[in-house]
């Protein structure tokens, strides 16, 4: 019986000291947004960010979001959730996002087309200018219902695929 203690404790000892801690040191702390996880949206991106990422990134972290994204135009790629027209009478397109978090792209106060003929629950790629949360401009009856609230807000848009 002492023996089997004996030999159970050192076996213990050996896999606590063999199982150590890493000689690696711990990150340090991000200085800038650029070092906060954040999706890549820079000048040498060849392919459009995914509506659920730049979501995703407002969803975790709006204020480090807003430095690096806020005012710049972006190709974003998504799921179309709706098209439909601002109080406002301005053409918008809603896409996915992340969890709650919906992506709403309004076009520019100018526009003179039409809506955009775009299917829903299909893919499609929009550019706009990253406007950062803004209150949801769906109007009406289900609005109060199905999309109260905020939404990622992309302006000037339009079509690119």
């Amino acid at each position: 019986m002492r023996r089997t203690l004996a030999g159970t404790l050192i076996l213990t000892v050996a896999l606590v000291l063999g199982c150590g801690g890493s000689d690696e040191p711990a990150a340090a702390a991000p200085d800038s947004p650029d070092d906060l996880g954040l999706h890549d949206t820079g000048e040498t991106r060849t392919a459009p960010i995914r509506s659920m990422n730049l979501a995703g990134d407002y969803f975790r972290q709006e204020e480090a979001a807003n430095a690096k994204y806020k005012g710049t135009v972006v190709d974003i790629e998504g799921r179309v959730t709706e098209v439909g027209l601002t109080a406002e009478e301005l053409p918008y397109v809603g896409m996915t996002g992340m969890d709650w978090l919906l992506v709403q792209c309004i076009y520019p106060e100018d526009w003179t087309g039409g809506l955009p003929q775009l299917p829903i629950a299909q893919s499609a790629v929009l550019r706009g200018k990253v406007e950062g949360l803004m209150d949801n401009v769906r109007v009406g009856e289900r609005q109060l219902f199905e999309s109260a609230g905020v939404r990622l807000t992309l302006s000037d848009c339009s079509v690119v695929e």
